[in-house]
């Protein structure tokens, strides 16, 4: 499990805490949505390669 280490400058309240940590989680899994559809972009086979290779390449560029 991550840690996350907040400056007490930045954060004024447990509020303002949670929606630190709700964020980083939100951080985190467009991340991995992100690797894991470049990983798709580049391992795609088959008779769909051109139009799934283009769709998994846009994808990744927008996240």
């Amino acid at each position: 499990m991550s840690r996350t280490v907040i400056a007490s400058a930045a954060v004024k309240s447990k509020q303002d805490t949670r929606l630190v940590e709700a964020l980083n989680l939100v951080l985190a899994d467009t991340y991995a949505l992100m690797a894991l559809t470049h990983l798709a972009h580049w391992n795609v086979e088959g008779s769909g390669f051109f139009s799934l290779h283009k769709a998994f390449e846009d994808q990744y560029e927008e996240l």
